[in-house]
């Protein structure tokens, strides 16, 4: 394949890359102006900005690469399975369980059941933990089921002391 032909091919990917990398930019931008915080906040390495030891949140930061590679290994796994009638069931687990990785990924990089969900959302950890076991049980029902039609909805509920339970 030629130069020109890789470009038509790629050009509409590129424009999705750089138009979301410029919105989310863009977004950055804005909050750090509309809130007065300074860019460096958003684009440094939190040791640097604090003045702490490399080696601090160690731990916190491999569990978050290896959250990041199970994740990888579930799409890429999904990806290259072939689209046959004995691989459905598999191509989803793979699909399901990527999202819920990366969703876990995601509330370990940004604290998002210890500081975000509870301080800024007045939502408790416990429900938060809830929620996650409810994605987590639903994940598993539905994809034990023998009978594609079968289907399993979990929901939480929180009484007003706090009490949170989950009915399938």
């Amino acid at each position: 394949m030629d130069i020109k032909s890789q470009l038509r091919v790629s050009a509409p990917v590129l424009v999705m890359v750089y138009a979301f990398t410029t919105a989310i930019l863009s977004i950055v931008i804005f909050l750090g102006i509309e809130h007065n915080i300074e860019l460096d906040h958003f684009t440094q390495d939190p040791a640097t900005i604090m003045s702490t030891p490399f080696y601090l949140g160690f731990f916190s930061y491999v569990g978050i690469l290896f959250w990041c590679a199970s994740a990888v290994i579930c799409f890429y796994t999904r990806a290259i399975l072939p689209e046959t009638t004995e691989n459905i069931r598999l191509r989803s687990f793979m699909l399901y369980s990527g999202l819920v990785t990366s969703l876990l990924m995601f509330d370990d990089l940004f604290l998002l059941h210890e500081l975000v969900l509870p301080e800024i959302f007045l939502l408790p950890e416990e429900v938060v933990y809830l929620i996650y076991l409810n994605i987590l049980f639903s994940l598993c029902c539905s994809l034990s089921c023998g009978n594609s039609t079968k289907r399993i909805y979990c929901t939480c509920y929180c009484s007003r002391n706090d009490r949170c339970f989950s009915v399938c």
